[in-house]
């Protein structure tokens, strides 16, 4: 093959893998040839020794591609030119950068061995940049490659053995195998028979998996409210209180005596925490304060409220405020009362309001530098707290070490808390199901964004979790697209998005727990290892 037209195949794979991504063009079987032209610009470079840094040229660019045209939706953001650059292109850059470096290592040390030696090097690389991205302060999971069958979810029943990562090996498998068909240039009888066998195996796996799939049970009733303020302008600047006020007016018109859960977005609640003094001088804390939550406004409202539903709970969004105890360590979140010796933290929280005292669950998983200063136990001690507000915004929420279930004694149904970016995380939303929840519930604002394909991905990836822990997902979100999604991926009921609303639902509790729950993401420890198997037998093969 030509040399520039070489370069050129990877750069085709990244727009094939972008048009491939759902909501951008949902051109799914893209996703394989797209990889596979990725896998053929790598070897057919490493055949030609091209230079690293034209390989790096060509891959970046292919890599830049895919993370432009899926994720186009960031540069929606409201702000300056300069908040939109850091929104939309900063983590198509390094992501892309991050992306590419499992193909050039690959090149810059084993191009001179065989082709398996470079692609099996190439997809453990793969495999690990996806695992990490699941991990780290840069967590940015969004384009993991499991997550392109978010809107094909029939192909893929069998998430529920192998989570998001099985979707990824498949792809990968495919994808080495065309490659090294469109390098022999000729179809022979075991390649033909291997890339049948990758398309037909899975695909009617899940077919029998999704048909002998039980969605049916004992149901709970849950009311999903949507109020739809734009987080922009009303959201932040309504009276909170006339706000929760008419929320739950709205729900009111639909609730029932077997109405058992009313589900709110995330940061619904948004009565504020200050400070004040009492007459002797002493500073007293008030407002949406950790440990004094049920004797603010807020819940005065709700509890009136409950007394005439009794029955009804409910899990709700707030922004809330906790004290940093004197005698114990300080976070590296923590900030200082200006004139005090005190510090607080800020949470993004879910609230549970029962019959009994308020529990509380904060975000863990941050949006990285709009919710967390990535790398801060590194980047605070050099900068100081002036570090604590990067770009306008408040980055470093304070989190919770364990996952968690809320539910009343009596009843068998068990909420788990998801708050917006966690949803993308698939392991980790099963330390919800191994907590004890067995109905998932996600509070999100996904209206930062605006009318774009953001919040719609947001919700297919949502069918995922459905799938990989056989759980219904409730989704209630600020300006939507709130829905019921039952335990196939398959939407039952919707509020688009743009509209203020109601959903009145009976979810399913399902009490099984899949093989995905039990062990997370073993799958791609497994491909690692498979791959650094067929690594060191191809080395000593060429040898």
């Amino acid at each position: 093959m030509k040399r520039n037209h070489t370069l050129f195949l990877a750069p085709l794979g990244g727009v094939m893998l972008g048009l491939s991504w759902p909501h951008i063009a949902d051109l799914t079987p893209l996703a394989f040839l797209g990889f596979g032209c990725l896998f053929a610009g790598l070897l057919s470079m490493a055949a030609q020794q091209t230079k690293v840094w034209r390989a790096f040229l060509s891959l970046y660019t292919a890599f830049f591609a895919w993370n432009l045209i899926a994720t186009h939706w960031l540069f929606q953001v409201d702000g300056d030119f300069a908040t939109r650059f850091i929104s939309a292109f900063m983590p198509s850059f390094i992501n892309s950068f991050l992306m590419a470096l499992p193909f050039v290592t690959a090149l810059r040390w084993w191009s001179k061995r065989n082709a398996w030696v470079v692609l099996s090097w190439t997809s453990a690389g793969w495999i690990g940049f996806e695992y990490l991205h699941l991990q780290w302060d840069l967590s940015w999971p969004w384009l993991n490659l499991g997550n392109v069958f978010a809107n094909s979810t029939a192909l893929v029943q069998w998430y529920e053995y192998t989570g998001s990562f099985g979707g990824t090996v498949w792809i990968l498998l495919t994808a080495a195998l065309l490659a090294q068909l469109y390098l022999r240039g000729s179809l022979t009888k075991f390649y033909a028979a291997a890339i049948g066998a990758l398309i037909v195996i899975p695909c009617g796996l899940s077919l029998i998996i999704g048909a002998n799939t039980e969605v049916l049970g004992q149901t709970t009733e849950v009311l999903i409210m949507q109020p739809n303020l734009d987080p922009y302008g009303q959201k932040f600047r309504v009276d909170p209180l006339r706000q929760l006020q008419t929320e739950l007016a709205e729900l009111e018109k639909s609730i029932s005596p077997q109405s058992e859960l009313l589900l709110f977005p995330e940061t619904d609640l948004q009565e504020g925490s200050a400070f004040d003094t009492d007459p002797t001088g002493r500073i007293v804390p008030i407002g949406m304060w950790e440990g004094q939550l049920d004797s603010t406004n807020s819940l005065y409202i709700i509890r009136n409220f409950q007394q005439k539903h009794p029955k009804v709970n409910l899990l709700i969004g707030a922004s809330t405020t906790g004290l940093c105890k004197a005698n114990e360590p300080l976070p590296i979140e923590a900030r200082p009362v200006e004139g005090t010796n005190l510090h607080y933290v800020n949470h993004n929280s879910a609230l549970w309001i029962s019959e009994e005292p308020t529990r509380s669950y904060h975000k863990s998983k941050l949006v990285p530098a709009a919710e967390i200063l990535p790398f801060a136990t590194v980047i605070k001690p050099l900068l100081g707290d002036a570090i604590l507000n990067f770009g306008g915004a408040s980055t470093s929420l304070s989190t919770q070490a364990n996952r968690v279930a809320f539910g009343k004694p009596n009843q068998p149904a068990r909420f788990a808390p998801v708050i917006c970016y966690e949803s993308v995380y698939g392991s980790y939303v099963g330390d919800y199901v191994k907590a004890g929840a067995n109905l998932i519930c996600i509070m999100t604002n996904d209206g930062w964004w605006d009318v774009s394909a953001g919040h719609k991905q947001h919700l297919a990836y949502a069918k995922l979790r459905a799938i990989e822990h056989r759980k219904d997902v409730l989704r209630s979100a600020n300006t939507g697209i709130s829905a019921h999604i039952n335990a196939k991926g398959e939407i039952l009921q919707s509020l688009p998005y743009g509209t203020a609303g109601v959903i009145k639902c009976q979810a399913v509790v399902h009490t099984r727990e899949t093989l995905y729950t039990r062990w997370g993401d073993y799958v791609a420890a497994l491909a690692i290892v498979a791959c650094a198997l067929i690594f060191s037998f191809q080395i000593r093969k060429s040898n």
